[in-house]
């Protein structure tokens, strides 16, 4: 298991876990856009509709907001590596 570990600290370069962090911090940011946005559009499409509607709307905003900003970015970090890797051999 050590030799695991060892080998595998090796591969991974020094800032993948700096760029990963960041891609939470950004893909909170993708949250509370996605949520706003949800929210605007929910308060317009659904005026007539009782008020948790607009919450539900905004809130399935706010999931696929999370989900596609931070796909997205681990989606390029992971390309960037491996196109690292490709260079270095």
């Amino acid at each position: 298991m050590a030799r695991m570990r060892a080998y595998s600290a090796r591969i991974i370069p020094k800032g993948y876990e700096k760029r990963r962090r960041e891609a939470y911090g950004n893909a909170v940011i993708g949250l509370f856009v996605g949520f706003l946005v949800a929210y605007v559009l929910s308060e317009l499409l659904l005026a007539s509709y009782p008020h948790p509607w607009h919450w539900l709307g905004a809130s399935v905003g706010a999931g696929i907001g999370y989900v596609v900003t931070r796909g997205w970015l681990l989606h390029r970090i992971n390309v960037e590596q491996s196109a690292k890797r490709k260079t270095h051999r």
